[in-house]
């Protein structure tokens, strides 16, 4: 299910995949799984496959930034447009699904990149988004439940929209990569977001690398056991005409000592995958990869006492970062799959 209001007419379609629809993150709250990315207006008459220029309209279309949340049961859905959809296109519109929200928390004329998802805990969600229009990155910040609890604000306008995904560090500061505007130059900048705010946010900081090289010296000691010989005279006094048998002098032996060899059985762990290579990204094990494999990722995620999953499933899905385990952006990587947006999974391994 594409957690995206209204709905697309395939008929006729038979020449473009064009969706209009990009995904850019997936994290989960408390009682929902939250989505962001960008979207055409389905509910436009233009994206309707029986336009002639649907394919182009769908390809070139204004596709704005929205945020859908979604309630861990799938019985409860809603859209928040971060643009007023009305004011960017006049086109015939069909009547728009009352769980669907257009904020004009952005400006309504402008165009966007991609809004990226930055998890702080379970009921607080940092969003980065690019104004391709103006030129400056802005940060807003939004609750569990997909509310916005502080307006977006610009942070500059030196750099690009983040390269990757932006992650938060030890201290709780945004940390992402970028480029300038001739993309000749990288930097990885950092942030506190409650400093922008607060307003008392200057710039984003350039993160430096400092490498510590740990030098490490082996010193050989060579030791030599000398054994003393030792002599020892043992004086007799003869009072009477007695012979007196001078006691035996006893010499040690050499005690050669077997060294001891233990054997230690180190465990081999075998994956099971009942004779054959796991398909990756089938969960559910029905031989085929489709939305339901990443449902069950993230229920796993969520309660994994109330929807366990066998061994073997939690290997075929971890196809994000491959090694590190089950999480949301597995889900994520099976919804691209499913989409074509990527080709082939895992779609990335841990270094």
């Amino acid at each position: 299910m594409l957690p995206v209001a209204g709905k697309l007419d395939l008929t006729n379609m038979s020449k473009t995949n064009q969706t209009g629809v990009t995904l850019s993150g997936m994290e989960l709250s408390d009682n929902n799984v939250i989505v962001v990315g960008k979207t055409v207006d389905y509910n436009s008459d233009v994206y309707q496959a029986s336009d002639p220029d649907w394919a182009t309209n769908m390809n070139n279309g204004h596709r704005f930034p929205f945020i859908s949340v979604v309630s861990l049961s799938l019985n409860n859905t809603k859209t928040i447009f971060l643009q007023n959809r009305n004011h960017q296109e006049s086109e015939n519109k069909s009547n728009t699904s009352s769980n669907t929200i257009d904020l004009s928390v952005l400006n309504d004329g402008d165009n966007y990149s991609i809004p990226w998802l930055i998890k702080v805990n379970n009921n607080k969600f940092y969003i980065m988004i690019h104004n391709n229009t103006k030129g400056d990155m802005l940060i807003g910040e939004i609750d569990g439940e997909g509310n916005i609890t502080n307006d977006f604000k610009s942070i500059g306008n030196s750099y690009s929209d983040p390269v990757y995904q932006p992650v938060l560090n030890d201290k709780n500061e945004l940390v992402w990569q970028t480029r300038d505007d001739k993309r000749s130059q990288y930097k990885i900048l950092k942030l506190d977001p409650e400093s922008v705010f607060n307003g008392t946010f200057t710039e984003p900081q350039p993160v430096t690398t400092t490498t510590t090289s740990k030098a490490t010296t082996t010193t050989t000691i060579k030791t030599t056991s000398t054994v003393a010989k030792v002599t020892t005279t043992t004086a007799v006094k003869v009072t009477v005409t007695t012979t007196a048998k001078a006691p035996a002098t006893t010499v040690p032996k050499t005690t050669t000592v077997k060294p001891v060899v233990t054997t230690t059985t180190v465990p081999v762990t075998t994956i099971p995958t009942s004779g054959k290579n796991p398909i990756y990204g089938d969960v559910t094990l029905d031989g085929s990869v489709g939305l339901s494999d990443a449902l069950a990722i993230l229920q796993y995620v969520a309660n994994s006492t109330k929807y366990p999953l066998p061994e073997e499933a939690t290997i075929s899905g971890d196809v994000f970062n491959h090694g590190d385990g089950l999480t949301a952006m597995d889900a994520l990587s099976i919804q691209k799959y499913d989409a074509k947006l990527i080709t082939e999974l895992p779609e990335s391994y841990m270094n």
